[in-house]
């Protein structure tokens, strides 16, 4: 009967290729191990649902985000509000267009849209909140962004809102 000696022990000091190869896997463990909490930006911005557009607008220039986590008096993320929805409400819908056809060309009807979106609330606009644990992994928020074509996401803690990361955030840190 022939025995398998087990593999001697490589000597990682002789060999610069796997100190290099284990280098490198623990680099990326660990970045891909870390939590959410690590990466977030935890000063963040945040809107009341009964807020105007206005408000949301000024509040996007003076941050220079895109985006804003709508919060109830708890804390809690009720709803997210975008650029993109504070176009939405601004412009005209496609029934409005099709029911009246001089509606694009009467630039007065189309300014007093805008003018009365100034006015609309926040909590008649915004999305539905997607939000992520500040103990999850930042690989799963970079996916929850991709699966959901979304730029960030409001941390959370016990429900409660403690941060938002962006796919800067994770950019920013996986290639470091």
């Amino acid at each position: 009967m022939t025995s398998i000696s087990p593999k001697k022990p490589v000597n990682k000091a002789l060999n610069p290729f796997i100190i290099e190869v284990d280098y490198i896997i623990s680099r990326v463990y660990n970045k891909v191990a870390m939590k959410v909490k690590e990466i977030m930006t935890p000063a963040v911005v945040s809107v009341k649902e009964n807020a105007t557009l206005k408000e949301v607008n000024s509040y996007l220039a003076q941050h220079n985000v895109s985006g804003l986590p709508v919060i109830d008096d708890d804390l809690k993320v009720v709803g997210v509000i975008t650029e993109g929805d504070l176009i939405r409400a601004m412009l005209p819908t496609y029934g409005e267009i099709t029911d009246e056809e001089s509606f694009m060309q009467n630039a007065e009807m189309i300014e007093q849209k805008a003018l009365e979106a100034a006015k609309i609330k926040v909590k008649d606009v915004m999305s539905k909140p997607v939000t992520i644990d500040e103990d999850s992994p930042i690989m799963k928020a970079g996916y929850i962004m991709l699966a959901r074509q979304i730029k960030r996401l409001p941390v959370t803690r016990g429900g409660r809102l403690v941060g938002i990361v962006s796919r800067v955030n994770i950019i920013g840190q996986l290639y470091k």
